[in-house]
């Protein structure tokens, strides 16, 4: 599922690498012992992107400018993630 992505995105790729790299991250987490990842942030020169869990099946992501306020964007997004949850239980 994806929402409000701009046009010349391929949106199952990004789905589709959404996936994987929080695959990956867990993947990584379980080899260090250091129990499930719930967040995943990668910066670039200009955006950061975040990804969260949002439920068993489903992931919240969201990329904006690096000036932004990230503590303001986690928390927006964790009780998103909330409410995602809720309505996928």
């Amino acid at each position: 599922m994806v929402s409000d992505v701009p046009d010349y995105v391929p949106k199952a790729k990004l789905c589709a690498f959404t996936a994987t790299i929080m695959g990956s991250a867990k993947t990584v987490m379980k080899e260090l012992r250091q129990g499930k990842p719930n967040m995943l942030m990668i910066r670039s020169d200009d955006v950061i992107t975040i990804f969260m869990n949002a439920g068993k099946n489903a992931i919240l992501g969201t990329l904006f400018r690096d000036d932004g306020n990230i503590g303001l964007v986690i928390v927006e997004m964790e009780a998103a993630c909330k409410k995602i949850n809720a309505i996928l239980e």
